[in-house]
């Protein structure tokens, strides 16, 4: 799966440069499917994945699943982001999908006020802990800053 908003930190004389062909191109060029989905919908996300799942479940191998969205900061703190058009934030912020998916799912009568704010308790709950563990916990060992980012199946790759 991959993630795809229309921005990098380009200078303006790149922008005509910037690759934004979807993926599904890529996944015609290693002969695989390939779907491009709206990646703001999660009931699209979610079908779009099962079905690559199922896809390569079913011993048929890989497959793209490219979902379009928005990026919502900017490319790091304290990145004002002023490469993005003004109406480009309009449409993300219309278009995100928690707030749009919390809607459906009252709309729709498949949950409650009380059942939606349970669940945002316990993922602050779960946020919470994880920040409290990073703060509490001590530096890996300089060592294993490379562990597990690059490996090698034969003597011809190796990390430069």
């Amino acid at each position: 799966m991959a993630m795809h908003h229309p921005f990098t930190m380009p200078m303006e004389e790149d922008w005509d440069k910037i690759d934004t062909e979807p993926g599904k191109v890529r996944a015609k060029a290693y002969d695989i499917p390939g779907e491009t989905v709206d990646g703001n919908d999660p009931t699209v996300v979610y079908e779009a994945v099962k079905k690559a799942v199922d896809y390569a479940r079913a011993g048929n191998g890989p497959s793209i699943v490219e979902c379009m969205t928005f990026r919502h900061q900017g490319h790091y703190c304290g990145d004002p982001a002023n490469y993005r058009p003004k109406e480009y934030m309009e449409q993300a912020h219309e278009k995100d999908a928690i707030p749009n998916m919390r809607k459906r799912l009252l709309e729709s009568g498949t949950a409650t006020e009380q059942e939606i704010a349970a669940v945002e308790k316990a993922v602050e709950e779960e946020l919470e802990a994880a920040y409290k563990f990073a703060n509490e916990s001590e530096y890996p060992d300089p060592s294993e800053a490379v562990t597990d980012v690059y490996s090698s199946d034969n003597e011809r790759s190796v990390a430069r």
